[in-house]
C-alpha cells in the first residue's frame, strides 16, 4: 500500500512541476501580449494558435492547435503559413509565390484567398496537436491553474503526512519488537511419560529460575546442591539411584518433574512484565 502511494507522490509531483512550467509560460505570454503591439504571444520565436474553422481539412481540423514558429523567410509553395488579412489570423497553405507576393488557398476551400505579402505573414506551421483546443483553454487561464496547482499542493502535502506517519509507527513497532524480551513457551510435562524423556526436559530447565520460585520450601536447594543436580543429570538417566545426590536433592528433581511447567512461564512472565 506505501509503494503505490509513493508511486502516486511521485505522480502528483511531476505533475506539480509541469503546471509551474505550464503556468511560468502562461503569465510570460500574457505579459508579452501587454507590452507588445502583436496580438499573440511570442513565446522566445514561437506561438500557438487554435484552429477554429474546417478551411484545412483534412490537414488542419478544429479545435487543433498549431505551433508555428515566427517568421517571414525562407518561405516556399507547400508550406503551411499563419498570416493577418482584414485584422483577422488565418492559417493556410501556400500555392504560389512571386517574389513578396503570396498567394495561399486552404486545402478545403475552392478557390484561392485575396493575394497577401511576407509582410503580413506570421510564421510558418512546425507541429499539429490534433483536439487541443479544449485543453488549450484549461492550460492558458491563470485561475484554473492555480486552482489545480493548489490542490495538487494540498494532495502531496496529505500524502507526504500519511506516509511520514507510517514510518514513524512501523519504526516504533520495529523498537518495541527489538525492545522485547521474548521467552520460549514450555509445555507441560505429561508425568505419565517416559522418565527418559521427562529427565531431557528437566536437564533444559533453568534450576536456579524453580528454585526461586519454590523459595521457602523445605526443598530450596543453595547454588553448591543445584551445580551437583546439573552435573549428576549430565552423568546419568537414572538419578534416583545415584549415591552422589542427597535425599533433597532428589525430592527436588521429583519436584520439578511434577510441576506444571506452564505455570512456571506465567509466573516469569508477570516478573518480567
Amino acid at each position: 500500500m506505501i509503494h503505490i502511494k509513493k508511486i502516486i507522490k511521485y505522480i502528483v509531483n511531476a505533475l506539480t512541476v509541469f503546471l509551474i512550467f505550464v503556468l511560468l509560460l502562461v503569465i510570460y505570454g500574457k505579459l508579452a501580449l501587454t507590452f507588445s503591439k502583436n496580438s499573440y504571444p511570442n513565446y522566445f520565436g514561437y506561438t500557438l494558435f487554435e484552429v477554429s474553422s474546417g478551411s484545412m481539412q483534412p490537414t488542419l481540423d478544429i479545435n487543433d492547435v498549431i505551433l508555428v514558429k515566427i517568421t517571414n523567410k525562407d518561405l516556399k509553395k507547400d508550406d503551411i503559413i499563419t498570416f493577418v488579412s482584414d485584422n483577422a489570423i488565418i492559417t493556410h497553405r501556400i500555392v504560389f509565390i512571386d517574389d513578396k507576393k503570396i498567394t495561399v488557398k486552404g486545402d478545403n476551400n475552392n478557390v484561392a484567398d485575396t493575394q497577401i505579402t511576407t509582410d503580413n505573414v506570421i510564421g510558418k506551421v512546425i507541429h499539429v496537436y490534433p483536439h487541443l483546443g479544449v485543453w488549450k483553454k484549461v492550460v492558458t487561464e491563470p485561475k484554473i491553474l492555480i486552482a489545480i496547482f493548489v490542490t495538487l499542493l494540498l494532495f502531496d502535502f496529505a500524502l507526504s503526512y500519511n506516509i511520514k506517519d507510517k514510518k514513524k509507527n512501523k519504526k516504533e513497532e520495529n523498537k518495541a519488537k527489538e525492545e522485547e524480551i521474548k521467552i520460549e513457551k514450555i509445555e507441560p510435562v505429561n508425568i505419565e511419560s517416559s522418565s527418559n524423556r521427562i529427565l531431557e526436559i528437566t536437564k533444559t530447565i533453568d534450576l536456579e529460575e524453580i528454585n526461586r520460585f519454590i523459595a521457602g520450601s523445605n526443598i530450596e536447594l543453595n547454588k553448591k546442591e543445584i551445580k551437583e543436580v546439573k552435573e549428576e543429570l549430565t552423568k546419568h538417566d537414572n538419578y534416583e539411584d545415584s549415591p552422589n545426590l542427597s535425599d533433597k536433592q532428589k525430592e527436588f528433581l521429583d519436584y520439578t518433574i511434577r510441576l506444571d511447567l506452564s505455570e512456571i512461564q506465567n509466573r516469569i512472565d508477570k516478573k518480567i512484565r
